[in-house]
């Protein structure tokens, strides 16, 4: 019997180890998913927004804050249907996502736009309870922030253009009062867009961050398949193929590069004496 780097059986099943290079069109699927946890802290914004705006309104006219025409007010019931409408529609989207596995990039499609709705509902409801001194702005700041999450990067600017008229823009709908409304309207102004910018920052950081990681972590996996062909190969005495194929990558780096630049060393050397010995 003659023990040779490959043996005819072996010679007939190739390896196709999958380098990193070879397998880019993997990486397409480092995409992140929108998953179970995503979907429920999506529906706490949206119902806890909601449910939020109609407590705050009822402890209002329980104080006395505001009257029961501005609670009725077409603006107010509007916008309170309108908010509860975009919370059920992204309900039904959430379950969608959550059982297809959809990625990041599909769910920005509707993920955005629509966290865009209860900010604009709850802006219309401050221009009826009291323009820039209404408590109803405790909640757009909460909602501004969770916009700051969902929409896409690209559009921050024209948001922080919006949310810096908004206060104004609440202000002049209820009606000018005396200074302390001037200083409120100055103090959002500054805020609001400050505190959307700051978070929206920190939220494209972290999901940057998201996306490396799960690029690093495909790139791993396919190295350690490649690896893990190799070894298979090994086993089965065709030295031939694992050298041809190799096991390090041209993106491989690190204490794995190491092991795998090893392992070639390693069965150059095998090939070599197995190639001379005879039984």
């Amino acid at each position: 019997m003659v023990l040779d780097a490959a043996t005819p059986a072996d010679q007939g099943r190739p390896l196709a180890p999958r380098h990193a290079a070879e397998a880019s069109h993997e990486l397409a699927e480092t995409d992140l998913t929108f998953t179970r946890r995503n979907g429920i802290e999506t529906l706490m914004a949206h119902w806890g927004l909601l449910a939020a705006l109609v407590a705050l309104l009822a402890a209002m006219k329980w104080a006395g804050v505001i009257s029961t025409d501005a609670v009725l007010a077409v603006p107010v019931i509007v916008a309170v249907v309108v908010q509860t409408s975009a919370a059920v529609v992204v309900t039904l989207l959430v379950v969608v996502a959550v059982n297809n596995r959809h990625s990041y990039d599909q769910t920005d499609r509707w993920d955005g736009p629509s966290s865009a709705v209860p900010v604009i509902a709850l802006l219309v409801v401050t221009s009826q309870t009291g323009g820039a001194t209404s408590p109803v702005w405790l909640l757009v700041i909460l909602a501004t922030a969770y916009l700051a999450t969902a929409l896409p990067h690209e559009y921050r600017w024209y948001v922080a253009v919006a949310l810096l008229a908004a206060p104004a823009a609440s202000a002049a709908v209820a009606g000018w009062g005396d200074r302390a409304d001037l200083v409120w309207v100055a103090a959002l102004t500054v805020t609001v867009p400050v505190l959307y910018l700051f978070v929206r920052g920190i939220s494209r950081a972290l999901y940057d961050e998201a996306e490396r990681i799960a690029a690093d972590h495909q790139v791993f996996k396919t190295q350690v398949d490649d690896l893990s062909v190799v070894l298979s190969a090994m086993a089965r005495g065709d030295l031939h193929s694992a050298i041809e194929h190799g096991v390090v990558g041209d993106e491989s780096s690190g204490d794995l590069a190491d092991l795998t630049s090893a392992m070639d060393h390693t069965l150059e050397s095998l090939r070599g004496l197995v190639s001379r010995v005879r039984v």
